[in-house]
């Protein structure tokens, strides 16, 4: 199929709404990876949360897939309780 009809029913969101980098080639840095010594990937994490917490609230989605193992384990973590037809990852 072609993006007009993948998009036409998903929506894709990132399980972090923010982008850090780092070095000169500008890698990505995922919350998982960011300082923990001052609570800065604390800090990021509830924020990620809470923003996810909003999307699904809002969006009511019917799958919500997470890719990669930190933002699965997130997904299981935030959305603990919340309803989401069966078999969704």
């Amino acid at each position: 199929g072609t993006a007009e009809v993948f998009f036409s029913r998903a929506f894709v969101v990132n399980y972090c709404p923010l982008a850090f980098f780092k070095g000169p080639r500008g890698s990505n840095v995922t919350p998982d990876r960011l300082p923990a010594r001052d609570g800065t990937r604390s800090r990021v994490i509830a924020a990620c949360d809470a923003a996810l917490k909003a999307f699904v609230h809002e969006l009511r989605p019917s799958f919500i897939v997470g890719v990669g193992n930190f933002a699965f384990a997130r997904i299981q973590k935030v959305l603990e309780g919340v309803k989401i037809a069966e078999g969704s990852r």
